[in-house]
């Protein structure tokens, strides 16, 4: 069975989730309860198929800390690549974009990643990056 989550926003508010089981629309306010009643949204993020180390759903626009093989932490946005067709991180001090996966091989592992916050709540770091919240 095919299933594709999704977050839903009012602006820099997150309104609720979606989830779409080959075809059938369902929405929750919380992520908990579903129902088949729409919840009003502006902009949607899809979830990459990902969970951080704490088991939470990394959706594209998140904020990441990542551990990295220099045993640090580093600060990267979760972004979808339109002409790879693919997820990735982008690093905040660097610009640096590394996938998490290229042909089918991970190159993330999703226990050394902690969600901490969201792009679109940083308006500074979409201007800086010319992003546009579409």
């Amino acid at each position: 069975m095919e299933e594709r989550r999704y977050r839903l926003r009012q602006g820099p508010e997150i309104a609720g989730f979606l989830r779409d089981i080959q075809g059938s629309l369902f929405y929750s306010r919380d992520g908990f309860w579903w129902t088949g009643r729409p919840v009003l949204y502006e902009h949607i993020d899809e979830w990459t198929g990902w969970f951080d180390a704490q088991r939470k759903r990394i959706y594209e626009w998140d904020l990441v800390e990542y551990a990295t093989t220099d045993a640090k932490n580093d600060l990267f946005a979760v972004l979808w690549d339109a002409s790879e067709c693919l997820f990735g991180l982008r690093n905040i001090k660097t610009d640096d974009f590394f996938p998490f996966s290229i042909q089918g091989v991970a190159l993330f592992e999703a226990s050394r990643c902690k969600v901490i916050s969201h792009v679109f709540i940083n308006p500074e770091l979409m201007e800086s990056w010319d992003l546009r919240d579409e």
